[in-house]
């Protein structure tokens, strides 16, 4: 009975052990996956500042475009003629022509890359949400390192007076496999004793009696 005791606390000890051992693992997947998510997070404010400014510089370029197509229009236009954009006959205030005017290619290249910087800013945050989703998923396998080193003392505390009562009870088992074999050779040479007793009393009445 104490030996099936014995048996189902290491057993108990085992699985302890390994639950622990995933626990640490997990651990260990759930520090790397927080790293990983700082340097996504990193990337995407990198990301956001180069779309910001990438935006920026598009709306800068469209309104010198516009600007610059209104002064030259405006340079275009005679008084008693009606303007072609918005119909007036009137002109007190042209526009003046801007010293540098992008052309149409020129606009859309760099609305491209506005729009590339811009998607590449929704990309890094996607990726950082579903690695965030990962490490709170994660979060919930993991230990901090105070609660895991406590549980290897408490587990190795156990495990070693485990192995101090496996011991001794085998210690018990040694000696009473000893002493059943001292009783059980006592009893062989108490037979034998008999044995040779019994022997010699019926010798000693045969003789008698012949």
């Amino acid at each position: 009975e104490q030996k099936t005791e014995l048996l189902l606390r290491k057993e108990k000890l085992d699985s302890e052990k390994e639950e622990l051992k995933q626990v640490v693992e997990n651990t260990k997947k759930y520090h790397l996956l927080c790293g990983k998510l700082s340097e996504i997070q990193e990337q995407y404010v990198d990301k956001a500042q180069i779309a910001k400014e990438r935006k920026t510089e598009y709306d800068l370029a469209y309104q010198t475009f516009l600007d610059g197509q209104a002064g030259v229009l405006a340079k275009h236009l005679k008084e008693g003629e009606a303007c072609p954009v918005c119909g007036s006959k009137e002109h007190p205030k042209k526009a003046c022509g801007t010293e540098y005017i992008p052309s149409q290619k020129e606009l859309e290249e760099v609305k491209r890359k506005w729009e590339q910087a811009r998607n590449q800013m929704e990309a890094s945050s996607q990726e950082a949400a579903e690695l965030l989703g990962k490490v709170n998923a994660q979060k919930e396998r993991a230990a901090d390192q105070k609660q895991i080193e406590e549980q290897e003392k408490r587990l190795t505390d156990e495990e070693y007076k485990l192995q101090e009562q496996m011991k001794s009870n085998k210690k018990k088992v040694e000696r009473y496999q000893l002493l059943q074999n001292q009783i059980q050779k006592m009893n062989n040479q108490m037979l034998n004793s008999l044995e040779t007793d019994t022997k010699g009393i019926i010798d000693v009445a045969e003789y008698k009696y012949s």
